[in-house]
């Protein structure tokens, strides 16, 4: 059975402009498996593949932002309804997403691939144990979903009863996911400079160091918590697009030891364990608000709102160190994945495979 808490903590989440929280608090759930697979498979370069996953990222973000403000500017021109303003956004992704999955699938077409050979679910999943580099990016991938599912679970409660904020909830989290599409360029440049996986974890640590910030902005002070929040935002935004270039990576050194190009299968399993967490995320904050006593809707004690701003901010934090300290010493570096691709290409040459 759900809690009453759980209960009244959904229902709450629904009153705060729905489209704008449910679109951008769920953008990692419109990473389609193919999409990811697809940007994977456009470079065989350590660090393009970097720039590829990132620029992705960014697109993702200004789309979701670009139809989100179609409803403003709807306000603006006249005295709209919610359906027609939820129509607009329905409207502007039916005419313009045919146009442009046609612009792209004809000028970004495939490399040719020999048929994979036909798995069952068994030998699957004894593959997947094998492979130790795969288990770690997964593993890592899992925890940076709790941690962001975590602070994502708690923000309308701390926005409201720990910032004393909650009619700029909305605004607080577009700025979040602005940071977020900002920052992404200046994470590409530093996965050059210093490595995929030591920049994915130096991104994780900086972030959970944000997070104590906030203990500092007092209740009600807006700009003190925006600069907070943004500032979350542009750190929290380099994890997921680092993980999915680093998983182009592992699947060149599985390909060279098993022969089978498992790049597909390897990013299903990386949205699968990023959903999980965010499940587990649930399953952990809604019940801990239960314990401490926290009511959404109703009076709270100090006791319980102070209970709260720990959670949000303390409970992340090791989630993302320890995702840190699981790929910093990640094996798979630039001189590494250079000399797997020069091994793929003469074992994949035409004089070889004759």
């Amino acid at each position: 059975m759900y809690s009453e808490t759980m209960i009244v903590s959904c229902n709450r989440l629904a009153e705060y402009e729905s489209p704008l929280l449910f679109c951008l608090w769920n953008e990692e759930y419109l990473d389609h498996i193919s999409h990811m697979s697809w940007g994977a498979e456009l470079s065989s370069d350590y660090y393009e593949r970097s720039r590829v996953q990132g620029w992705r990222k960014f697109a993702l973000l200004f789309g979701m932002l670009a139809v989100l403000l179609l409803p403003a500017i709807i306000d603006q021109a006249a005295n709209s309804t919610g359906r027609l303003k939820v129509a607009s956004m329905g409207w502007f992704a039916i005419i313009l997403l045919p146009i442009r999955v046609a612009i792209a699938v004809w000028n970004v077409p495939e490399h040719p691939v020999p048929d994979p050979p036909q798995l069952g679910w068994r030998r699957a999943t004894s593959i997947v144990f094998q492979k130790k580099l795969l288990l770690r990016v997964l593993l890592a991938n899992l925890l940076i979903g709790i941690a962001p599912g975590i602070t994502g679970s708690l923000y309308i409660f701390f926005v409201s009863y720990v910032m004393e904020l909650p009619q700029w909830a909305s605004l607080m989290l577009l700025a979040y996911f602005v940071a977020s599409f900002c920052g992404i360029p200046a994470w590409i440049r530093f996965s050059y400079r210093f490595e995929k996986h030591h920049t994915f974890a130096f991104a994780n640590i900086v972030t959970s160091m944000v997070l104590p910030v906030m203990l500092l902005v007092e209740p009600g002070k807006f700009w003190l918590y925006a600069l907070a929040n943004m500032l979350y935002g542009l750190c929290a935004g380099a994890g997921g697009l680092l993980l999915r270039a680093i998983m182009a990576d592992v699947t060149d050194h599985d390909n060279l030891e098993s022969g089978t190009q498992g790049t597909g299968l390897y990013y299903s399993l990386l949205s699968m364990t990023n959903k999980i967490g965010y499940a587990m995320a649930v399953g952990i904050t809604y019940p801990m608000l239960d314990w401490i006593g926290f009511a959404p809707g109703s009076t709270n004690t100090p006791e319980a709102i102070t209970a709260l701003k720990y959670a949000f901010i303390f409970i992340p934090m090791p989630i993302m160190i320890l995702a840190a300290l699981i790929m910093w010493n990640f094996p798979l570096n630039s001189d590494r994945q250079q000399q797997l691709r020069r091994l793929l290409d003469e074992r994949d040459s035409p004089v070889n495979v004759e």
